[in-house]
This record gives structure tokens, C-alpha cells and sequence, in this order.
């Protein structure tokens, strides 16, 4: 499907069958959702509101690093609908990749828009996690099923998520295509 800035983008269906195509061959295909960070990029024209508003950063980075403004109401009602599509699209996924290492791009942008104060960026990252556990309680991924980047991600100090979501490198070992047992 072609978008409106030019850019082919798979449908839903389409990356269906290309998951079912996948699995007749053993290939596993595993969805990465860029979060809180880069995701930015599909709903800025639509939904700027649910963003945080660092206009100063936006005007240097073009979207790149602007994080979900986790305390807007309509950002778990985003999420859940965004991850209920890609548990139903990637059903044969044995984990979801949640990324992380936009975060540390995402420095700049917290601090214009929430303040510079010492704790800002933990208690941004602590009410996305909180956040987070919610939407997945909500449409049942058990948090064993999440894999993350964490070096570089801003989680290394505070913010981290619960030991039971695995780094992606550990997760991946567990995958028997892909090298596990």
C-alpha cells in the first residue's frame, strides 16, 4: 500500500501472510514496536497530542526521539489498540521486541517538556512501565513474551522493567530456529 508521503507500507493482511508464508519455512518473525521513543513517527500528524510537547527539540530532531506523553488518557487506548493488532497479526510470534534504545535520544525532549529536575527522566520512564504493565495486563501478553535493548536505552539506571521481561540477546537463545533449544 502506498502512503501519502510516498513511503509502500504493508497492510495488516499482507504482513499476515507473510507471518504464515514464514512459518511453513521455520522462519520466526518477531515484531518490534519501537516504544516510547520512535514510534512517534506514525502519530505526530494524527494524534500530536500524544506526544510530549518539546517544540525546541521537535525543530533539531524531526520527530526522531520524541517520546509518548504517557500521562495523555488516549495513549493506553493507542497502545492497546496497536497491540491487540499485533498479537493478531503476528500470532506466531514467541516474543515481541519492544525496543527501548530510542529513549536515550529522548533525553533533551523530557526535560524541555516535564522540567530538568534530577528525577524527571526516572519518573517519566517509571509511569511508562506502569503504563505499559497495564495495557499488557489488558490485552494479555504475559510480560515472559516481552524482549527488549536495554544498553544505551536509558533503562540501565533507573526505570528498569521487571527481571521476568528479557533482554532481547537471552530471549532469542530460547528461539530453536534461531540458535536455542
Amino acid at each position: 500500500k502506498r502512503e501519502e508521503d510516498g513511503r509502500d507500507c504493508y497492510t495488516s493482511s499482507q504482513w499476515k501472510d507473510l507471518v504464515d508464508y514464514a512459518m511453513t519455512l521455520n522462519i520466526v518473525i518477531i515484531p518490534e514496536l519501537s516504544l516510547p521513543s520512535p514510534a512517534s513517527w506514525g502519530i505526530s500528524t494524527q494524534y500530536p497530542n500524544l506526544l510530549l510537547p518539546c517544540p525546541s527539540f521537535f525543530c533539531q530532531n524531526e520527530l526522531f526521539g520524541i517520546p509518548l506523553n504517557v500521562s495523555h488518557p488516549d495513549v493506553s487506548i493507542l497502545l492497546e489498540t496497536v497491540f491487540t493488532n499485533i498479537v493478531q497479526v503476528f500470532h506466531t510470534a514467541p516474543y515481541y521486541h519492544l525496543g527501548g534504545l530510542g529513549l536515550s535520544l529522548s533525553g533533551d525532549c523530557i526535560a524541555e517538556a516535564l522540567g530538568t529536575g534530577m528525577n524527571v527522566q526516572t519518573e517519566y520512564l517509571n509511569d511508562y512501565e506502569t503504563l505499559l504493565a497495564k495495557v499488557l495486563k489488558k490485552v494479555q501478553i504475559p510480560h515472559s513474551k516481552i524482549i527488549r535493548y536495554y544498553k544505551g536505552s536509558g533503562f540501565e539506571n533507573s526505570g528498569k522493567p521487571s527481571s521476568n521481561q528479557r533482554d532481547m540477546r537471552d530471549a532469542l537463545q530460547t528461539v530453536p530456529h534461531l540458535g536455542g533449544t
